[in-house]
């Protein structure tokens, strides 16, 4: 208990002096759970899928990139 009032004490100063430089800041409890919630696994298929719309093919045409690439 007391280590972790120790502790609150250091998140404390480093939320102040992060808001006082205008900057984000987020406790190591609230960066664990965006990070469980952020926790996506991509597929080849879906960078594939990805980076054919960043390149601005048309999504009827993926059945021809797929057939040639595969």
């Amino acid at each position: 208990m007391y280590e972790k009032a120790r502790h609150d004490s250091k998140e404390l100063k480093k939320a102040i002096t992060s808001v006082y430089n205008n900057e984000n800041y987020l406790s190591l409890d609230l960066k664990q759970e965006v990070k469980k919630l952020n926790n996506y696994e991509f597929t080849t298929y879906d960078i594939t899928l990805v980076s054919l719309l960043s390149q601005g093919v048309l999504q009827k045409t993926f059945r021809y990139f797929y057939k040639t690439t595969i």
